[in-house]
């Protein structure tokens, strides 16, 4: 049966109608499901992805950062498994040469070198000891905590730095209180966080005069054919960083800490980095 011309036309203003309508939605709402949402461990990087799709959003859109399933946050390696699957759409992890390889991945480190400064937290009691620690091969006498999956136990192994790998932080504070290992190395906000949140008024503490500085980036990660998500972050990056509220919002995240720790008053150990092609440009320090 022909369809008369006028009724064909209604048809096809229908169907754009409709097309239109569906990709205003689209527009207006983007859905990313992450699986790092502990607080306060992840609260920055969690803001600094919602700064960034503020940036970059079309007229009317909104974002929401969903979790992935209940309880606590998964570890790295499962997390990558979600990536993979498609069950996550974005994480932010330190780089190794096989995330590299195998994701998207945009260069640009997220705490502007910040992370790579880390603090000892320690038994109150070994306080003399780590007091008489001036150079690495000195540290070297000492055994650190470290957690199975975490990227950065390749620069210890790198740098002939003993250690006993442990499930978490939380375990790995206990192991510490236990006399497993003497020293549990964290970044500058990570060892205060920590401490109130699993040592309340325990016998740990940050040690006070040392902090260690190697390479130790956080990288945007997404699947291969999720690029124009890791384009719209690099973009929303650029944008940050010109009008200043990159730096603003780092600076509400963890000055106060950066203020505490007073890097600039304590003996700093440098480490090497077993990958230094991977070391990135950092927005600002």
């Amino acid at each position: 049966m022909l369809i008369p011309a006028l009724t064909r036309c209604r048809l096809l203003r229908h169907g754009l109608v409709l097309l239109l309508g569906l990709a205003l939605a689209q527009a207006q709402a983007l859905e990313l499901r992450l699986c790092q949402t502990d607080s306060p461990r992840y609260d920055y990087r969690l803001a600094l992805t919602r700064l960034l799709l503020e940036k970059t959003a079309q007229r009317g859109e909104s974002s929401t950062l969903s979790r992935h399933g209940l309880g606590a946050d998964p570890s790295q390696d499962r997390c990558l498994e979600l990536l993979r699957s498609g069950e996550v759409d974005l994480v932010y992890l330190p780089p190794n040469p096989a995330r590299m390889a195998e994701f998207a991945v945009l260069p640009i480190d997220l705490h502007a070198g910040r992370l790579g400064y880390r603090l000892l937290l320690i038994r109150k009691e070994d306080a003399p000891r780590f007091a008489r620690v001036h150079r690495l091969d000195q540290l070297r006498s000492l055994t650190g905590g470290f957690g199975r999956q975490w990227a950065d136990l390749a620069v210890f192994e790198a740098n002939g730095l003993p250690v006993v790998a442990g499930p978490g932080t939380e375990a790995l504070l206990g192991m510490l209180r236990a006399r497993r290992f003497d020293y549990l190395q964290r970044g500058v906000s990570e060892a205060y966080a920590e401490l109130a949140s699993f040592g309340g008024d325990s016998d740990l503490m940050v040690e006070p005069h040392l902090a260690l500085l190697y390479a130790l980036p956080v990288y945007f990660m997404v699947r291969k054919d999720r690029r124009p998500l890791l384009q719209r972050l690099q973009r929303g990056l650029q944008l940050a960083q010109q009008d200043g509220s990159f730096r603003r919002l780092l600076d509400q995240h963890q000055g106060r800490d950066w203020a505490r720790a007073a890097i600039e008053r304590r003996q700093v150990l440098e480490l090497k980095s077993p990958w230094p092609e991977l070391t990135p440009p950092s927005l600002e320090r």
